[in-house]
Formats: structure tokens, C-alpha cells, sequence
């Protein structure tokens, strides 16, 4: 290591730990409006993401275990899950536009730094797409049971594996001690100086909450697979004259069957949620931006925020099991676990952000960013183009779901 080496290191370890606001961009919308888009942004992401997430290995475990209700949960969910796929994409660009907005120097940090991990996303995404496609044409064909099931299996693992990357690069925004490590370890490999750049290897695998984290997530997207389920079941399958008395009765059949099911599901991961987010909150405690607000002299709107969140998850298995026990019409079902799905995601979401804007507050100060809200001209507004074409994606985005419905075939 050269003394130049030495200075510049010594400089970065001085300086990360808090960005200078005078170096920031004005941000082009009020705080409020980007930490609501961001949180709306996320929350539509996990509805589609947590069903790929949590629903692909359980596809893979009913195509071994499942029975003829299993069977045909198999064949509805991988013939939606390309579709699915592509909404939870788009959606997922809303958070990652706005996390650009305000967070974006500590984002890039941590992203240049685990620069190699954080690209394999693209070709993980990409190969996970194409897997997908192959199940979804190849499901319930003759002689392409084991082509369906390798398919499946390499998009799950490309998906876990791209969840592990962000769950990660998410922590590590928060960490200035490991940005600073992470920095210093990338700079010389053999002896070499690098001359101030990153090799963009490291990886922040020392993360304490790292797997907490991600399996409070995985908890959250059974339960959301849970209601998927019976959203597919009862809104998704048509009734249709022509189908034979026979098969409304296996509908029907299906119908319970899938409640049953999701019952199961919704209770396993309300509690690997649960079980995770309390561990996860015990790190809470003693990490240094977010212990002050735990105890007698906190924030008592932040403690309920986040035990609501670590509870949230038992939300649609109550919702579930009353519905199975009181055995109530499917609109009423659908409805009732909608709604507690959604309040279960948005309290997650929340919590999430809070924890984030306090460890990102270490090395970013909120209170001295300046806004820069241009609404005039009206048709060049980036505020109001954005509105307009999120507005329109949402409502095609619901078309589209009503056009799978309407498409359905007889015997699906």
C-alpha cells in the first residue's frame, strides 16, 4: 500500500459517514410525495414479487406431493406466473426510481461496491423470465413433467438468489462502518492499489439481520401466495354455462379445496414471518440509529409500528380461517382477505421505511434537503408526468387482470 493509498483511505473513512446535503440535487418533489410513492411503489411490488417468491417452491413441492387438487393449483399458477412476473417488474420500478431520488448516494455506494453481485440481477431476472415461460408451456403436457418441474426449479433459485443480492444491497445502505470495510477491502487484491476504485466484490454477508430480514420477507410471501390462491380460485375461475354440471361441481370442489390450502400456508407463514421479525426487531434495539426510539424514553408510534408489522402477517390466516370455519360466500372472502393482505403489506412497508430513513439518517440528512417542485409547464412536469403514467399503468394492470379472468378456459 503506497502512502497516497493510506491518505485516501483515511479520507473516505472520515468523510462517508455523513454526506455533505450541499452535494445533492434539489429533489424534484416534496419529501412526503417520494416516501408515499416509494412505500405505494413497494407494496405493489410485493403483491406480485411475494407470489413468485414464496409460490414457485411451493408449486415445486405440489408437483411432487399434490394430489388432484395440488395438480391443478400447479397448472392455474404457473400458467399465470409469466403474467404475474411481468407486473411485479414494472411495479418494482416505482420504489427503485424513487429510492434514486433521495437516497441515491448512499444507494450508489452501496451498489458500486457490491458493483458484480448487484449486475447478476439482470441475467438471475432474465433467466428466471425464460424458465417460467417453458413451465407455463409445458405444464400438464404429456412426457414434460420433469422439463416443467427443472423449469420451475431454475427460476426459483434464480429468484431466491436475486432477493438475497437486494435484501442485502438494502441493509448495506444503511451500514456506513461496513460501506467504509467494504471500500477498503475492494481496494487491493495481491498488494495491488486500484488507485482508488473498487473491484465491486464485496458483499455484505457479515449483515446481522441479513437472514432475519430476508425470512420475514419469505414468511410475508406465503401468506400472500395464501391469498392469491383464493383470489384465483374464487374471482379467477368462471362460472360459464357451458361448463357441465361435473365440473361446476369440481370448481366447487377446488374452491374449498383451495381455502383449505391456503389456510395451511397463510398460519406457516404468518409464524417463520413472526419468528424473523422478532428476532430482526431484538437487532433493532441495540443498533445505534433506531435503539433511542425502543424503551420508556422512545417513540411509542414506533414501537406499535413495528410490533404491528411482526404481528401483520397472521392478518389474512384469521381472515382465512374465519372464512373457512363460518363458511361465508366468496365475494365476502375474497374481500375480507384482500383487505387484511393489503393492511398486512402496507404496515410491513411502513415499518420498513421508517427503520430505513433512521439508518440512512446516519450518513444523510433529511432535514437539510431542499425541493425543487416543478409543476408548470403542466404537460413537461416530471410530477404530473409521472401521476399520469402511473395512474394509466395501474388501471391497464387491472384490465389486464380482468382480461385473465374473462379468458379462462372451461376446464382450467
Amino acid at each position: 500500500m503506497t502512502p497516497n493509498s493510506h491518505s485516501f483511505v483515511s479520507l473516505f473513512a472520515q468523510t462517508l459517514p455523513m454526506f455533505d446535503p450541499a452535494g445533492f440535487d434539489p429533489i424534484p418533489a416534496p419529501l412526503w410525495f417520494v416516501q408515499f410513492f416509494k412505500v405505494l411503489g413497494f407494496v405493489l411490488h410485493l403483491i406480485a414479487m411475494n407470489i413468485w417468491f414464496a409460490g414457485i417452491p411451493l408449486i415445486l413441492l405440489m408437483m411432487i406431493f399434490g394430489q388432484k387438487f395440488g395438480k391443478r393449483f400447479v397448472k392455474r399458477m404457473f400458467s399465470q406466473l409469466p403474467i404475474i412476473m411481468a407486473f411485479g417488474i414494472n411495479f418494482g420500478i416505482v420504489p427503485l426510481l424513487f429510492i434514486q431520488t433521495v437516497y441515491y448516494k448512499p444507494f450508489y455506494t452501496a451498489t458500486i461496491l457490491m458493483a458484480w453481485h448487484w449486475i447478476m440481477i439482470i441475467p438471475l431476472v432474465m433467466i428466471a423470465y425464460y424458465s417460467l415461460y417453458i413451465a407455463a408451456f409445458s405444464v400438464g403436457k404429456e412426457k414434460t413433467h420433469t422439463q416443467t418441474f427443472l423449469a420451475g426449479l431454475i427460476s426459483s433459485l434464480c429468484l431466491l438468489m436475486t432477493a438475497y443480492i437486494m435484501v442485502n444491497a438494502m441493509a448495506l445502505m444503511g451500514r456506513p462502518e461496513t460501506l467504509v470495510s467494504l471500500w477498503q477491502q475492494g481496494q487491493f487484491i495481491a498488494g495491488t492499489d486500484a488507485a482508488g476504485t473498487t473491484y465491486g466484490l464485496g458483499v455484505n454477508s457479515a449483515e446481522p439481520t441479513l437472514w432475519y430480514r430476508y425470512g420475514a420477507m419469505f414468511g410475508l410471501a406465503m401468506t400472500t401466495v395464501a391469498f392469491w390462491t383464493v383470489f384465483d380460485a374464487m374471482i379467477l375461475i368462471p362460472k360459464r354455462k357451458e361448463k357441465t354440471l361435473e365440473e361446476l361441481q369440481d370448481d366447487e370442489a377446488y374452491r374449498r379445496w383451495a381455502v383449505s390450502f391456503a389456510v395451511l400456508v397463510a398460519w406457516i407463514g404468518g409464524i417463520i414471518a413472526a419468528a424473523c421479525y422478532y428476532q430482526y426487531i431484538g437487532f433493532l434495539k441495540t443498533n445505534p440509529a433506531t435503539a433511542a426510539y425502543f424503551g420508556g424514553a422512545g417513540r411509542p408510534e414506533f414501537q406499535y409500528l413495528i410490533y404491528a408489522a411482526m404481528l401483520a402477517p397472521f392478518l389474512g390466516a384469521v381472515a382465512l380461517t374465519g372464512a373457512k370455519l363460518c363458511r361465508t360466500g366468496r365475494f365476502v372472502t375474497v374481500i375480507g382477505v384482500t383487505l387484511c393482505q393489503l393492511v398486512a403489506l402496507a404496515t410491513f412497508a411502513v415499518a420498513r421505511q421508517w427503520v430505513q430513513n433512521l439508518e440512512v439518517s446516519q450518513i444523510v440528512s433529511f432535514a437539510q434537503f431542499t425541493e425543487n417542485t416543478q409543476l408548470k409547464p403542466i404537460f413537461t412536469s416530471p410530477l404530473v408526468v409521472f401521476l399520469v403514467f402511473f395512474v394509466l399503468g395501474t388501471l391497464v394492470i387491472a384490465w389486464l387482470i380482468r382480461q385473465m379472468a374473462g379468458a379462462a378456459k372451461p376446464a382450467a
